[in-house]
C-alpha cells in the first residue's frame, strides 16, 4: 500500500485516485483559488468541506487523473516546482493537458510551454490537445496543418515539407488520433488541404 504524499503537509484534503492506491494531501484553499470548478467542489456555504462536515481530512474523488499527471499539477498549484520535472512524456503530457483542460487550471498552463519544450517532436493529437490547453497558438497552428495535411494523404516531416505518398522516417511518430481530442477542439480545424489551419480563438 502506497503512503500518502503530502504535497501539503497541512492540507485538509485527501485526493484519491479511484483506479490506483495513490492518494496526496493537499490544500483546499490553494486547489480552490487555482480552479473555479475546485471551488465548486471543495467549497460548501463558503467554509471547506472538511469544516462543513466537522473533520480535519476529507477525501476527494480525482477519477480521471493519471497519479503521474496529479502530482505535477499539485506540485505547481503548491509551489514545490523544485520537484516538478521539465520532461514529460506526451503521453503524461496529455494526461496533465485533460486535467488542466477539466478543471480550468489556468495557473498550471505557464509549465505547459515549458513541458512542450522538454517534449521534443512527434506526439500527434496528444500534442495537438496540449498545445491547445496551454495556448500554445504557434504551435496548435502547425499541429492543426500536420493533422489536416496527413488526413488527406501528406506524410509531414517535423524538419520541413510535405509530399504525398512519400515515406518518412518519422510518419509512425507523426500520426495522430483524432479521437484523443475533443470534439470542440477538432472544430477549430479548417479541412481542405490548400488552407490548412486553424482557429485557436
Amino acid at each position: 500500500m502506497n503512503p500518502t504524499k503530502e504535497i501539503d503537509p497541512h492540507g485538509d484534503v485527501i485526493a484519491i485516485l479511484p483506479t490506483t492506491s495513490t492518494k496526496f494531501r493537499v490544500s483546499s484553499i490553494v486547489l480552490s483559488l487555482a480552479s473555479p470548478v475546485l471551488r465548486a467542489m471543495l467549497f460548501r456555504g463558503g467554509v471547506t468541506l472538511a469544516s462543513a462536515k466537522a473533520l480535519r481530512l476529507v477525501e476527494v474523488e480525482f477519477p480521471d487523473g493519471s497519479p503521474q499527471a496529479l502530482e505535477a499539477i499539485f506540485n505547481v498549484l503548491h509551489f514545490r516546482h523544485d520537484c516538478v520535472g521539465a520532461n514529460a512524456s506526451y503521453d503524461i503530457l496529455y494526461e496533465i493537458a485533460l486535467v488542466v483542460d477539466k478543471y480550468d487550471l489556468k495557473a498550471v498552463r505557464p509549465w505547459g510551454e515549458v513541458w512542450l519544450r522538454g517534449a521534443g517532436g512527434g506526439g500527434g493529437g496528444k500534442r495537438l490537445f496540449a498545445t491547445y490547453v496551454f495556448g500554445d497558438r504557434e504551435g496548435f497552428r502547425k499541429e492543426c496543418q500536420r493533422a489536416i495535411l496527413q488526413s488527406h494523404g501528406y506524410d509531414c516531416g517535423l524538419n520541413g515539407g510535405s509530399e504525398k505518398g512519400k515515406e518518412t522516417e518519422v510518419e509512425e511518430e507523426n500520426d495522430w488520433d483524432s479521437n484523443l481530442v475533443p470534439t470542440r477542439v477538432l472544430g477549430k480545424i479548417y479541412t481542405s488541404p490548400s488552407d490548412a489551419t486553424c482557429n485557436y480563438s
